[in-house]
């Protein structure tokens, strides 16, 4: 891992068997945002009009249109799913229970010389083995 790694780095790294990373690496938890540009002001602004054709309740969902309440929520599910499986798979990679990574998961990046009291060795003068 370079400089940063964000969650995705996290993500990616609970399949590996060994985590190369620098020593300033910071590193994500188990997080999942999401979102969308909604552009209506910028296209009023710009005296561009649309007219949109859609079928279905959350037909504009990926709009540049603000969402709905009901595309909210489904944006919202949308993200709690993926969110659960970041959380079975870092429990089942780490061996640990969901509430154990539940308790540690949210929102709080590591600084690799920080993630365990276990410190890193270095082989064969290349990077340092991460964590």
């Amino acid at each position: 891992m370079g400089g940063v790694a964000a969650s995705g780095g996290y993500y990616v790294a609970m399949a590996a068997d060994r985590i190369v990373a620098e020593p300033a690496t910071l590193t994500g938890s188990i997080g999942v945002w999401g979102g969308k540009f909604a552009l209506t002001g910028l296209y009023r602004k710009l005296g561009i009009r649309q007219q949109v054709l859609t079928r279905g309740q959350n037909a504009t969902i990926w709009s540049d249109r603000p969402l709905s309440d009901s595309e909210r929520e489904r944006l919202q599910a949308l993200i709690r799913n993926v969110y659960d499986e970041f959380l079975q798979k870092a429990s089942k990679s780490r061996n640990r229970s969901l509430e154990e990574i539940e308790a540690v998961g949210p929102g709080a990046g590591v600084d690799r010389s920080r993630g365990r009291a276990e410190r890193p060795r270095r082989r064969g003068g290349g990077p340092p083995a991460g964590l």
